[in-house]
């Protein structure tokens, strides 16, 4: 299989992220659980897109990137784990990662080490009809790191940590529902970007996140950021999570957010249209 030469700053940029974000996570004690909601404009191309169980489409291919650095530094047995990260998005027909959304991440440095992983990764791009076409996958990265962690004089949790071997990526198909027609060549929908002529939704409907029992016991604080597709009915669509805080914290807000009923955005004031917005969803323990 040929490599591929990643650009220079890239390089440096997964680098440095390895180096200084692995395992570090800042937490604040508080003592109940509030939500908010926000949203901004987020540009979508209306993509063919196809499962990647889909019947007739062959699997993309990753190639292989350069052995990223590794420190010098000794590690205690008891203090080497394996930290894992779940991502889905499709490879287009250039093979580069679209629409990268976590599954499941850890709440760390490590989930934004893996975001840089996944978006670097190059394909050889999935086929169906003899053509390349783009496909929707599934992504583990799993990380073998030694890390430490310890409060300081504020109670927050502040570590650090390095890897001790490469991370390894493991792929499969990935089926959603929601993004792809099956044996369809044409784009799901034209989804508009606020602005131009097109108002935002205003959300009716907004109900709190709970907290996770995890979360709770470990007293994490943070943001959670979803990206969601409002349809003309007012509804939540394709919801992702974009910025991960972990600990049961991100499957709290998707349930809150599948929840949202919004007035749906209009086209010129009289066309209802389907837009994509990302909503902030606020945890915080007072």
């Amino acid at each position: 299989m040929a490599s591929l030469t990643q650009p220079k700053d890239m390089q440096l940029l997964i680098a440095r992220a390895i180096l200084s974000a692995i395992f570090i996570c800042g937490v604040c004690a508080c003592s109940s659980a509030q939500q908010a909601a926000g949203t901004q404009a987020i540009e979508q191309v209306a993509t063919p897109q196809h499962a990647g169980t889909e019947q007739g489409v062959t699997q993309p291919i990753l190639i292989p990137m350069p052995q990223l650095p590794l420190s010098n530094k000794t590690c205690k047995e008891k203090e080497e784990r394996d930290e894992s990260v779940e991502f889905s998005f499709y490879v287009d027909k250039e093979g580069r990662a679209e629409e990268i959304g976590f599954l499941r991440g850890l709440g760390n440095g490590l989930d934004q080490v893996a975001a840089d992983l996944v978006k670097a990764d190059r394909f050889k791009p999935g086929m169906f009809a003899g053509q390349p076409a783009s496909v929707w996958q599934i992504d583990t990265i799993t990380f073998r790191a030694c890390g430490k962690r310890n409060k300081d004089s504020d109670e927050s949790i502040v570590g650090e940590g390095w890897m001790t071997s490469q991370p390894v990526q493991t792929l499969g198909p990935f089926t959603a529902p929601d993004l792809v027609r099956e044996s369809s060549d044409k784009p799901l929908q034209q989804v508009y970007r606020i602005g131009g002529g097109v108002t935002p939704p205003v959300p009716t409907f907004t109900p709190e996140a709970h907290y996770s029992r995890e979360a709770r016991e470990d007293k994490i604080n943070g943001v959670c950021l979803v990206s969601i597709i409002i349809d003309t009915n007012g509804r939540p669509q394709q919801i992702r999570v974009v910025r991960p805080l972990g600990h049961g914290l991100d499957e709290q807000a998707i349930a809150a957010v599948k929840q949202y009923r919004f007035k749906p955005a209009m086209r010129d004031g009289k066309i209802p249209v389907p837009v994509a917005i990302a909503i902030e969803v606020n945890f915080r323990l007072y």
